[in-house]
């Protein structure tokens, strides 16, 4: 009989450590799956940027002009270009922080 509630016991105990343990392991895997979905976020919003009606007219734009004057000359144009970028990049970093605040469509 003394032998039983022993074992009992040390039954018990190991029961509850091993329910400590798996709440841990929860809350670390909660804190984990946190991080990746904010890291996805940003990907999710790419992707909704690139589908929308904007998103597909710069890619587009960019895709013709590469077609239009090829990827060596404008390569060559480039540092003559990012003299505009001053001017340029105030614009753009309000219409990119817009678009990174905008919640993502679901996509399917």
């Amino acid at each position: 009989m003394n032998l039983h509630r022993h074992t009992d016991g040390q039954l018990l105990a190991r029961k509850e450590l091993l329910v400590l343990r798996s709440d841990l392991l929860r809350a670390g895997l909660q804190q984990d799956g946190t991080t990746i979905g904010q890291k996805l976020l940003f990907a999710d919003r790419t992707v909704a940027y690139a589908r929308s009606r904007t998103g597909r007219f710069v890619i587009a734009g960019s895709a013709i002009l590469i077609l239009l004057v090829g990827p060596r000359r404008l390569l060559r144009m480039a540092p003559r270009m990012l003299i505009a970028w001053p001017t340029v990049q105030p614009l753009f970093w309000r219409y990119l922080q817009g678009v990174l605040r905008s919640q993502p469509r679901n996509i399917g």
